[in-house]
């Protein structure tokens, strides 16, 4: 129960927070297998920078990807996103833990994040993807590795890998925009990123939450998750894209 008060009381807190930068087009989708006891996500906002105020390139964008996607979990333990409520604290092999300010509880440890940039491999090919578009391409890959933590399944030693979380940054080679296309209206685009569509993508890779205990997961475990961690990642993710949003096109548009 002492997870589950966490979850409801982080949910709250960020809930609460809406002085951020929101992403253009944002969609999640979230899950738990009974089953197999695991959850998985995916978000996916896209960069639109077809405006006179943001005449970005894609190349500019792509050099600042990977260095915005490792922030990630400092800019999860910042004060501005969780009001103190959470630390991060590096270890010396290159992971990290995320704690608690309270009890000093290690929710999740993460290993040596994996980043690459990896122009002209197709999300399929990576087995990132569940929207499979022929046409998207991976610019830049992030993976943080989710190696214990109390909110991790099962506990044990911290060199063993509980799924990951991915961030990438990807194009789509054509003019349409698969995922968004009942929601866009018509428009003319501009051809400050060419003929690409940047989007951020972000995903919970083979992940079992603690909430949901060995598999086969019961009915009431499955309902807590889903009203619970489930909607503190969707909102996390949200806000981080919006950062993403803030510090790739806003951010860089105003810079010489």
């Amino acid at each position: 129960m002492t997870r589950c008060g966490y979850l409801i009381i982080l949910l709250t807190i960020l809930i609460l927070e809406s002085n951020c930068s929101l992403p253009v087009n944002f969609e999640w989708r979230a899950s738990l297998d009974r089953k197999t006891g695991r959850a998985s996500s995916y978000e996916i906002s896209t960069l639109n920078a077809a405006n006179k105020k943001c005449p970005m390139t894609e190349a500019t964008v792509v050099k600042h990807a990977e260095s915005c996607f490792k922030t990630y979990p400092s800019w999860l333990c910042s004060k501005q996103v969780s009001y103190g409520f959470l630390r991060v604290f590096p270890d010396n092999i290159g992971g990290l833990s995320i704690q608690d300010s309270l009890l000093g509880l290690t929710l999740l440890k993460f290993g040596a994040p994996r980043c690459r940039r990896t122009p002209g491999k197709s999300m399929e090919s990576l087995q990132h993807c569940v929207d499979n578009d022929d046409n998207k391409i991976v610019q830049v890959l992030c993976e943080f590795p989710i190696t214990g933590g109390v909110l991790a399944y099962p506990p044990g030693p911290s060199n063993v890998e509980r799924g990951s979380i991915r961030l990438s940054l990807v194009s789509n080679s054509s003019e349409r925009q698969t995922l968004f296309r009942n929601r866009l209206e018509p428009r003319k685009q501009s051809s400050t990123f060419g003929t690409a569509s940047l989007a951020v993508e972000s995903a919970i890779v083979n992940f079992q939450p603690a909430i949901g205990g060995p598999p086969p997961v019961s009915a009431v475990r499955q309902w807590v998750y889903l009203y619970t961690q489930r909607l503190v990642h969707a909102h996390v993710m949200r806000r981080f894209h919006g950062h993403c949003y803030k510090t790739l096109i806003l951010k860089q548009a105003t810079q010489p």
